[in-house]
């Protein structure tokens, strides 16, 4: 039988589940500002899989992922535990943005960069909790994204492939395979990693970042298929029984962003709603006009390739980012 849970100030003992808010800090008119957990113990010895949403405020759809996902799991047929994070950057989600936008502190406006430091800035403190109570205690992280305001996302990138840890890149390489649901899969070799996931390489801990949903909707096949890629994670983990839904996945090793060289209308030659979606070379994405209906320019895949994330906001300027495909081979 695994051992009683010790996270945040919670004892949980094996087949339960706990949730609370942990406070961080307080804002100028001194009320409280909290972090959410949700820990679930098995029954049975078994890996430790942190669950991480909301890093980036505005992603709504990988908060509601790993909300449910916690909350679903039966702890009485659970092999392990799942600690689960659904809002990591609680000031960033309070005002609606990306990023915490504070100007208070130099450092502020930046990601939540783990490990943090208990004594800094308040995302410091923030990125130290969930470092100290989670993620340093991880088997294997998922950190759930979407495309926040402008874009619909969905693919898998920034598994821990790199070039001096090939048996860790192989070993999350599977886990991504079996998150399924049809995501596309950019998987780059890199030199290095920095900031936590430097820290996660150190202790050879498996990391991927899901991008599934975007345009701060709660899609209901982007919340359902992150469910599921969870529930296909635990089973390949044999954290609960069965085995993952099998899924055709496209990986790519090389991929290209599309942007617009005019400001102006963006009229798209599908719904961003569509992707993943296959291209051909030369197959328009879009056409750029002005307020007064003229066409400035049209845009092309410059390969066969998968479109994994989409702009959805029409407005353009020049240089926007408004597409992103992955070739295939």
């Amino acid at each position: 039988m695994f051992n009683t849970l010790k996270i945040a100030g919670m004892e949980i003992y094996p087949g339960k589940r706990k949730k609370t808010m942990i406070k961080v800090g307080e804002l100028p008119d001194s009320s409280n500002v909290y972090v959410p957990f949700i820990v679930v113990n098995g029954k049975e010895d078994g890996p430790i899989l942190v669950l991480r949403g909301g890093e980036h405020g505005s992603e709504y759809c990988g908060q509601e992922q790993v909300r449910t996902a916690a909350l679903e799991v039966d702890p009485e047929k659970l092999s392990g535990s799942i600690i689960a994070l659904p809002n990591c950057n609680p000031l960033a989600y309070q005002s609606g943005t990306y990023k915490n936008i504070k100007v208070y502190d130099n450092s502020i406006g930046e990601n939540i960069n783990y490990p943090g430091d208990p004594n800094g800035n308040f995302d410091q403190r923030v990125a130290n909790l969930i470092w100290k109570e989670a993620l340093s205690k991880a088997d294997v992280t998922l950190s759930m994204h979407d495309g926040a305001t402008h874009w619909i996302a969905r693919y898998i990138t920034n598994i821990s492939n790199t070039i001096n840890k090939k048996e860790l890149g192989e070993k999350s390489l599977q886990i991504v395979k079996a998150f399924g649901v049809g995501l596309p899969i950019d998987y780059n070799e890199v030199p290095e990693y920095s900031g936590y996931r430097a820290e996660l390489l150190k202790q050879n801990i498996p990391f991927m970042t899901i991008e599934l949903g975007g345009m701060r909707c709660l899609w209901s096949k982007d919340c359902s298929d992150g469910i599921k890629g969870i529930t296909n994670v635990m089973k390949h983990l044999n954290m609960i029984n069965g085995d993952p839904e099998p899924s055709e996945q496209i990986i790519f090793k090389e991929k290209i962003l599309i942007r617009c060289e005019h400001g102006g209308v963006l009229k798209p030659a599908f719904s961003p709603l569509d992707i993943p979606l296959i291209v051909e070379e030369e197959e328009e994405l879009c056409t750029i006009t002005n307020l007064l209906g003229d066409e400035l320019e049209v845009l092309r895949s410059p390969f066969k390739g998968v479109v994994f994330c989409a702009r959805s906001n029409c407005a353009t300027h020049t240089g926007d980012w408004l597409y992103g495909i992955g070739k295939v081979n």
